[in-house]
């Protein structure tokens, strides 16, 4: 069994105030997966956000009909809750690349706790900034300039 601390669960409730930590702590489920055990896949229903305790978790997303490598995920980092806030489906597909332990939140949970606690919604937009500043980075990598302006594909 996993113990819970105040700030172990999601990054968020380590900036939150202790009586919404409390609140977020007491909704929050644990799954343990092994590995090469899918968490979930691109086009599931977004059900809950999570956040990683230990080990890592593998994102891929398809294209041409394969699946490619997009990250790695590792403790205190945090997914899926950008398809929860658009309502759309999952985005990729994430796999556990060794024995994990995540921390989840449902989407009824989380959507009631931003109503009653809308310090909750600031602290999940600073991680979502933080992830699209990333991702950001990570297409600069991939992109290169040519001598006529334009930009390419490296």
């Amino acid at each position: 069994m996993v113990e819970l601390s105040d700030s172990l669960c999601l990054p968020v409730v380590g900036d939150l105030k202790p009586e919404l930590s409390k609140h977020v702590d007491t909704r929050v489920k644990i799954l343990e997966l092994q590995a090469d055990q899918t968490l979930f896949l691109e086009g599931d229903e977004a059900d809950f956000m999570f956040s990683v305790i230990s080990g890592r978790l593998k994102v891929f997303r398809k294209s041409e009909g394969k699946n490619v490598y997009v990250r790695d995920l590792g403790p205190g980092e945090s997914g899926g809750i950008t398809s929860i806030f658009l309502t759309k489906p999952r985005s990729a597909t994430v796999t556990a690349s060794e024995k994990t332990t995540i921390a989840t939140l449902s989407k009824e949970d989380l959507d009631t706790a931003m109503e009653k606690h809308p310090a909750l919604a600031r602290g999940l937009l600073k991680i979502l900034s933080r992830q699209v500043r990333s991702g950001g980075r990570s297409m600069a990598h991939l992109l290169k300039d040519t001598n006529d302006g334009r930009v390419q594909v490296a």
